[in-house]
């Protein structure tokens, strides 16, 4: 039987959509260019007319593949170009704006707190200009020390910003790192919009992790060494915080309106709970430090008790807390940790050292921790506020059992006339019967047990037990 073979379109050139068909038997083959390859395959049609239409699908599929890649290519040659574009745009922008920063002026670091209040003030509250003046001092004190070179805040380098965040680090608690870090970085970027700003270094500086408190207790002897080198208000404010427990904040600025020497007490509101509690704390004055403030002429009682501290607290208040750090250090104290394993010196050692100290004293010798936390600020309860606030006579029998902390305190202290008292007397005048503890304990417990918690209930329960103890051994005694 003869082989029967019919060609299409062989002459002619085909097309780049085009294809041809051979007659292969009873079968039609079809054959077309895919991407540049050749392509054959069956149609499995025996009528050509059939087939034709079968390869005329598969050349409509292969077109549209063609547009579709061609369009891909035109919108990407587009994308490009427009990129292109707006690459020359962005930075004939860049040195546009270069050149207007370039006409600003610019800030040394000397004059960055006056200018940064004449930008600031009349669009923040007067505590976060504060906040902002007081980070600024502090950061221009250190540049002055550690980099005298930098005379500008274009000088203030990546390397520069981190070098200071590490200070913060060793020097402060996390808190103060972070909070320094992100005020810098405002400052920044508000200063920006007015002077010539080119980077801002501190939005590289990422916070640091919430430390644990590492400050430790100062002993009596620790502390007898550094009264012996401490002079004028630095060793008063000294007093301050072993005898009240008070921060840096409170001690430095503490006025003589807040003393009450014939009350036996001081009444403040700490600066640090001011906005958030807002409530007041009263403190007894032992006698030992009694003693103290009665050394002070009584014509100058007035104002701050130290008040060239309150000036530097307000001015330089990093750099007060610094200079207890260096006076401590030269009293022959450990300030610092030594580091190692890749850890940072830091400070564990400082003028909230003496808070920590108040507390453990406290503590040791007995005094209600009730009473000791609402003196430190560290508890919210209602039964502390009401005990404390309510039983003055009660607290003050309480801190009676706070120890004599140096050996030469004064025997005996003047009153308010000049004369000379006994500090028996003192103690006497602050001591209460059990009866008046009695009758003011259960006063408490009455009004705590309508709004108060099971543990306040308890506290005062215990201190009900104590006083019926007092009275029976007195009853015992008498009879």
């Amino acid at each position: 039987m003869r082989k029967y073979t019919r060609k299409t379109n062989r002459k002619q050139k085909r097309a780049k959509h085009s294809g041809s068909l051979e007659l292969r038997g009873a079968v039609w083959i079809a054959r077309w260019m895919v991407n540049g390859k050749r392509k054959s395959q069956s149609t499995g049609e025996t009528d050509r007319k059939a087939a034709e239409k079968w390869l005329a699908r598969q050349l409509a599929s292969v077109r549209a593949s063609d547009i579709r890649a061609t369009s891909k290519k035109m919108v990407e040659t587009l994308q490009l170009q427009k990129a292109a574009q707006l690459d020359g745009a962005i930075l004939q922008a860049e040195r546009s704006a270069e050149a207007e920063i370039d006409k600003l002026p610019t800030v040394p670091l000397a004059g960055l707190e006056k200018e940064l209040r004449a930008v600031v003030e009349g669009k923040v509250s007067a505590n976060t200009v504060n906040a902002y003046a007081n980070e600024a001092r502090k950061l221009a004190d250190w540049i002055a020390k550690e980099h005298p070179e930098a005379e500008d805040m274009n000088d203030i380098t990546e390397a520069v910003a981190r070098q200071y965040a590490d200070w913060l680090a060793a020097n402060f608690r996390a808190v103060t790192h972070n909070g320094g870090r992100a005020i810098l970085s405002h400052i920044w970027h508000v200063m920006a919009e007015r002077y010539r700003i080119k980077a801002n270094p501190w939005r590289t500086i990422k916070p640091i992790k919430k430390d644990a408190e590492v400050r430790r207790d100062l002993t009596r002897e620790e502390l007898a060494k550094i009264a012996a080198t401490l002079q004028g208000e630095y060793r008063t404010a000294f007093f301050v915080g072993c005898f009240t427990g008070l921060r840096l904040s409170d001690a430095a600025t503490l006025k003589w309106e807040s003393i009450d020497l014939n009350a036996g007490v001081v009444t403040l509101r700490p600066i640090k709970t001011a906005r958030t509690s807002g409530r007041y704390v009263e403190i007894p004055i032992v006698p030992e430090f009694y003693a103290v403030l009665a050394t002070i002429p009584a014509e100058i009682r007035h104002g701050y008790l130290t008040p060239e501290l309150a000036q530097k607290y307000r001015e330089r208040r990093a750099a007060l807390s610094c200079e207890f750090v260096e006076m401590f250090t030269q009293a022959g104290i450990k300030t610092r940790t030594d580091g190692g394993k890749g850890k940072p010196a830091r400070n564990v050692v400082g003028f909230h050292s003496l808070r920590h100290t108040f507390v453990s004293i406290a503590a040791n010798a007995g005094i209600p921790f009730t009473i000791v936390q609402a003196i430190v600020g560290h508890s919210a309860a209602k039964m502390s506020a009401h005990y404390f606030h309510e039983n003055r006579e009660a607290n003050a029998l309480a801190f009676r059992k706070f120890p004599a902390l140096f050996s030469n305190a004064p025997k005996a202290l003047p009153d308010k006339g000049g004369d000379v008292i006994e500090a028996e007397y003192v103690e006497a005048t602050v001591t209460a019967t059990a009866d008046t503890r009695r009758a003011t304990l259960e006063a408490a417990l009455a009004e705590i047990a309508r709004d108060g918690d099971e543990a306040e209930r308890k506290e005062i329960a215990a201190r009900l037990v104590e006083v019926a103890n007092e009275l029976m051994e007195g009853a015992m005694a008498k009879a």
